[in-house]
């Protein structure tokens, strides 16, 4: 029983050796193969950690010094859009009106302006005028239209219509508009309030108030937003606290000194630049 112990323990001791032992010849060369890599790792961390990765003042001033332009370059963007928009100027612009843009035209000093503009001129006689306009001599409102491209054109009628139908002088300003349109598409069109008499005028005119110039004004101003017109008010430059036009700015109670026209005409000027210079930014 005891040697049959001993058997038997022998061979389980052979079976486990010849299961086991293989692994065991392998293990020693798995081994030192893992033992070189981790030689091999410590020796690259070793290089990395000593190495020196500061980046040298110089380069640093370098990088510095390329990331600078950018700013220059907005500028640089910023001005040529800039020089694109051409100075404002009166020049190449057209005034239609009555005797009070007659006066414009003799005392404003404006500069390149074309007027068409007559004594007692009104929306039902303007389309059948000739009138002399610069060397162009006599010629009609819609021939001028025809002959010449204008970049500004300003109407202001409205007091020899005073008195008139309002519905009926609205839409003859409107067919004005219309006719301005269809021979100046690209034209920026300014449609002027007429302006109010002084105090002492309106007392002593049947006609030619206040009330009756702004309910005209009023008209007018309805037709110019549904034309997409520009409308320029200079009652709100000249008027006085009580709302008339100040008896030392006009000789006769209606028509402006020659020196208010001067004013009047740079009031124009200002105003038309800042409707049009915002408008020439954005175009861009």
């Amino acid at each position: 029983m005891k040697k049959f112990s001993l058997l038997l323990a022998y061979l389980i001791l052979i079976a486990v050796c010849t299961f086991i032992g293989p692994q065991r010849i392998i293990a020693p060369a798995q081994t030192d193969d893992i033992a070189r890599e981790i030689q091999n790792t410590e020796a690259i961390m070793a290089e990395i950690t000593t190495t020196d990765l500061t980046v040298p003042a110089d380069e640093v001033a370098e990088v510095i010094e390329l990331e600078a332009p950018s700013e220059e370059i907005d500028a640089e963007i910023i001005n040529a859009v800039a020089d694109d928009v051409l100075p404002f100027t009166m020049e190449n612009s057209l005034i239609i009106g009555d005797s009070r843009v007659t006066g414009l035209r003799d005392f404003s000093g404006l500069e390149g302006v074309d007027y068409f503009a007559d004594i007692g001129m009104n929306v039902y006689v303007v389309c059948k005028k000739e009138l002399p306009v610069g060397d162009m001599g006599d010629i009609s409102l819609e021939a001028l239209l025809t002959a010449k491209t204008y970049d500004k054109i300003y109407t202001m009628l409205g007091i020899n219509e005073v008195g008139y139908n309002y519905a009926v002088t609205a839409r003859k300003y409107g067919e004005l508009i219309t006719l301005i349109k269809a021979h100046q598409p690209d034209a920026e069109i300014f449609v002027m309030a007429n302006l109010h008499v002084t105090e002492e005028h309106a007392l002593n005119s049947k006609y030619t108030t206040n009330e009756a110039i702004d309910d005209l004004n009023e008209h007018i101003y309805r037709v110019s937003v549904d034309e997409r017109c520009h409308y320029l008010d200079a009652n709100t430059y000249f008027d006085d606290e009580n709302g008339f036009l100040p008896e030392e700015k006009a000789e006769d109670g209606m028509h402006l000194f020659p020196s208010q026209y001067v004013l009047w005409g740079q009031w124009i000027s200002d105003m038309s630049q800042q409707i049009i210079s915002p408008k020439q930014v954005s175009d861009h």
